[in-house]
């Protein structure tokens, strides 16, 4: 009788990571959202259910269903359409009864009872487009004008929305993801500098413009600016951070939930960890998500099919720059922005839309390496 064949070592990591992520990230919004939830619904788990049923559930169904579909590339005719209808959806955002806009930002569409954020999705869906242009334009390697079309044909759209609505760090995320999926397609080394470099002009003139963004650097670069107004909330990120030490105040026993620091349960998750778990726990919280990128490069590394590589760098890319941000902004390292913590921060758009994402890593890196 055969033996069944055991995974690779980073296969089986990566598996172990991702339910790490998803069940420590369960585990730690139910401590940290139990405040919130009594103060806005009367009960403690109103948040940890909506990110069950909104985000958990549908998210492993979808994991379930395109780790049994074939091969991705089976179905690559269909990403351009997947991008167009999340390039709709995004500029869906701006119409009246449709799109839903909060504090001056219109990033949510309404459709019916479904509510969600576009942008999420639209992480993946470029990802899948521009990794399924570049493996078929990156073949003619002299051509650098076809790959520098590819990309700025791209970028400019997703630009303008993001900036429109606005959400600049989103955008940010993509664009870098992007980034780093042109470096990996074997583009030259002299096209691959030359639009960075006419990427990094844009990207510049753009953050100077907005007097938010100059307000946030002013904070970034002086702690002790407007303490009580647009510094309070960097403060409140060092100070649970700070507070935490070494081994941390205990699970559930940390303060700053009680609405002192904004956004606990979302774009301040991670300050609240350094809180209640200290250095060990945060450190800890590290190592597995650096566990989970590595493994995944490690899979992208060993696919010679152009187009799956991408995919895979693309992903981990997204996920990891998120990562990277969200735990630089709660640290005081990264001006102040809104960012959530992959697969931990509440959310059902971005826990739906990152295991969305993970079904398509465990397609393509389970499958028979082609």
């Amino acid at each position: 009788m055969n033996k069944k064949k055991s995974l690779p070592t980073h296969q089986r990591l990566i598996l172990i990571t991702l339910g790490v992520l998803l069940l420590g990230g369960l585990f730690i919004l139910t401590t940290t959202s139990t405040p919130y939830s009594l103060r806005e619904f009367g009960e403690p788990n109103h948040f940890i259910k909506n990110q069950i049923l909104k985000g958990v559930l549908p998210g492993l169904l979808l994991i379930f269903i395109l780790s049994r579909l074939p091969a991705l590339d089976k179905f690559k005719k269909f990403i351009p359409v997947l991008f167009l209808i999340g390039l709709a959806l995004l500029t869906s955002c701006f119409i009246p009864g449709i799109g839903n806009v909060a504090q001056d930002s219109a990033r949510w569409v309404s459709l019916g009872p479904v509510s969600f954020q576009p942008a999420e999705f639209m992480k993946l869906f470029f990802i899948l487009y521009f990794a399924y242009l570049l493996s078929a334009y990156i073949k003619d390697k002299k051509s650098a004008l076809k790959t520098s079309l590819v990309f700025w044909m791209l970028i400019i759209p997703l630009g303008l929305v993001f900036y429109l609505q606005p959400d600049m760090s989103t955008g940010a995320i993509l664009v870098l993801s992007g980034i780093i999926m042109y470096f990996a397609s074997g583009v030259s080394l002299k096209t691959f500098f030359l639009n960075i470099f006419l990427l990094g002009g844009t990207g510049t003139l753009l953050l100077i413009q907005a007097n938010y963004r100059l307000e946030r650097l002013k904070v970034f670069f002086n702690s002790n600016y407007e303490p009580l107004g647009s510094g309070y909330h960097l403060r409140q990120l060092k100070m649970a951070v700070a507070s935490g030490r070494v081994f941390g105040k205990g699970l559930g026993l940390g303060s700053q939930k009680f609405g002192f620091l904004p956004h606990s349960i979302n774009d301040s998750i991670f300050a609240i960890i350094g809180e209640e778990l200290g250095f060990i726990g945060s450190i800890s919280l590290i190592a597995v998500f650096v566990a989970f990128t590595v493994s995944c490069l490690i899979a992208a590394q060993k696919k010679r099919n152009l187009f799956q590589k991408l995919v895979i760098i693309g992903i981990t890319s997204w996920f990891f720059i998120q990562f990277a941000i969200h735990v630089a902004v709660n640290i005081g390292a990264f001006p102040l922005t809104g960012v959530p913590l992959p697969f931990i921060s509440y959310g059902g758009s971005a826990l739906l839309a990152e295991l969305f994402a993970v079904g398509i890593l465990i397609n393509v890196i389970f499958k028979p390496k082609t």
